[in-house]
């Protein structure tokens, strides 16, 4: 499942991703953040909390995800993903180079210095 948190007044969007992807979790995640972002032209920022390393629960949803992700990160400035998992530290900079949207990576308990990172300028 993932829980999708569109915080308007920052310009952010909070993910936060309990148990397996689904194709209509993505599907939700669009549907609450694109109005937003027609209207202010995009995000400041995706704040992606994760324990683990994401599970997706059939190739559609994999695929929904990667579509999600092509479609967006044009319109999100920064994400900050938040997790457990090392594995994030070490894919980040190569997904930087393909993706517009800078990426940094924080310890779990770290989400506030994730917060900062995102909304300063």
């Amino acid at each position: 499942m993932l829980n999708v948190t569109l915080q308007p007044n920052y310009g952010v969007v909070i993910f936060e991703l309990d148990g397996q992807l689904s194709v209509q979790d993505f599907i939700h995640a669009a549907h609450k953040i694109d109005p937003y972002i027609d209207h202010a032209g995009g995000l400041k920022g995706g704040l992606v909390c994760v324990l683990g390393w994401p599970v997706w629960e059939s190739f559609a949803a994999f695929s929904q995800h990667l579509a999600f992700i092509r479609n967006h990160h044009h319109q999100i400035a920064k994400v900050a993903i938040v997790s457990n998992s090392t594995s994030f530290k070490l894919f980040a900079p190569i997904y930087g180079t393909s993706l517009q949207c800078q990426i940094k990576c924080f310890a779990i308990d770290a989400i506030e210095s994730g917060k900062d990172w995102i909304l300063a300028d």
